[in-house]
């Protein structure tokens, strides 16, 4: 009688270790999903100050490379300015905001903003998949404050 008792409740502790496993998995997905979201924010407000800024310097010589081109598949053909550099997706990127957002200052670097916001947590992801999560959380922020990047 105590056997039976004792083995009828046998198959219900897996269940309750498979409970454990999916509340730390999901604490997981959320300390992840909370990690991404950080290093998105803390890479747009770093870089959010360059949307009000007009054109400077190359970006004059660089819409002039753009206004050229028939079509994207051009950014294959030509070089991109300065010299004689091999830049196809730079180019693809500002021919496509051209023509889909106009060509003010604006949209240029919102877009920019956009995609280094991306940048930053495709790194994080990448990171994230090769160490820990804490490691791969500093790296990321790091990444994103990082002075190197200041031309968004």
């Amino acid at each position: 009688m105590l056997e039976d008792k004792l083995l009828g409740k046998w198959p219900r502790i897996p269940t309750y270790f498979c409970m454990i496993e999916t509340l730390i998995n999901r604490l997981r997905n959320h300390q992840q999903a909370f990690a991404v979201t950080l290093v998105a924010v803390v890479a747009i407000l770093v870089s959010i100050p360059t949307i009000g800024f007009d054109h400077t310097f190359d970006d004059y010589s660089r819409l002039e490379a753009i206004d050229q081109m028939q079509s994207f598949t051009d950014a294959f053909s030509r070089p991109s300015w300065p010299g004689n550099l091999y830049r196809p997706i730079e180019s693809i990127s500002f021919y496509l905001t051209a023509s889909a957002l106009g060509d003010r200052p604006l949209s240029y670097h919102s877009v920019s903003v956009a995609l280094y916001c991306l940048v930053c947590v495709l790194a994080f992801v990448v990171l994230s998949n090769v160490t820990e999560l804490r490691i791969a959380l500093s790296a990321a922020l790091l990444y994103s404050v990082h002075p190197l990047h200041s031309e968004v």
